[in-house]
C-alpha cells in the first residue's frame, strides 16, 4: 500500500433498491459513482443496477441470471445486498447507509465500531418513512451514532 492509500478514507455504501439511475438511485450513484476523489474511495453495494451504471466500485449482490427470482420473493434482493455489504464491512473506515436498510444491519454495523452515516431523504416512499420511524424508536439501543444530514 502506498502512502496515498494509507491516508485515504475508504467508504462502503449500501443502497437496497435496484439502481436505474433515476430518482433516488440517481442521487446515490452521483454521490459515489465512478468519480475519483483525492481523499476517499467508495465502494457501493446494490442488489442490481442498470448495465450502464456497472463500474469498478459497484458490487451487485444478486446474480444477473437470478434477478427475476430475487425480486419476486419478498425482500430477497434487499437481504442479499445487506449480507454482501456486511461480509467485508471491516475493510472500510466508514459506512454510508441509505433509507431501506434494515435495523438489524444498522445494529451490526454499529457493533463493528465503524463511523456510520445515514442518509435521511424526506418525502420518498412510505417504506422509507417506516424505516426512519423504526430507527427513531430503536435509537436508545444504538448510542453514539453520527448523523450527517444532506
Amino acid at each position: 500500500m502506498n502512502s496515498q492509500e494509507s491516508t485515504m478514507l475508504n467508504i462502503s455504501s449500501l443502497f437496497t433498491f435496484y439502481c436505474s439511475g433515476q430518482g433516488v438511485s440517481h442521487t446515490f450513484l452521483s454521490l459515489g459513482g465512478e468519480s475519483d476523489y483525492p481523499d476517499f474511495k467508495t465502494r457501493m453495494v446494490v442488489p442490481n443496477c442498470a448495465p450502464s451504471y456497472r463500474g469498478y466500485n459497484i458490487v451487485e449482490s444478486v446474480p444477473r441470471y437470478l434477478k427475476w427470482l430475487y425480486y419476486k420473493v419478498g425482500d430477497s434482493a434487499q437481504s442479499s445486498a445487506e449480507k454482501r455489504f456486511l461480509r467485508d464491512v471491516n475493510d472500510f473506515d466508514a459506512v454510508y447507509l441509505w433509507p431501506g436498510t434494515s435495523i438489524e444491519t444498522v445494529r451490526k454495523v454499529k457493533q463493528q465500531g465503524k463511523t456510520l452515516f445515514l442518509s435521511v431523504l424526506t418525502a420518498l416512499l412510505k417504506r422509507q418513512n417506516i424505516f426512519l420511524t423504526m430507527l427513531t424508536a430503536a435509537w436508545a439501543s444504538l448510542p453514539n451514532i453520527q448523523l450527517q444530514m444532506r
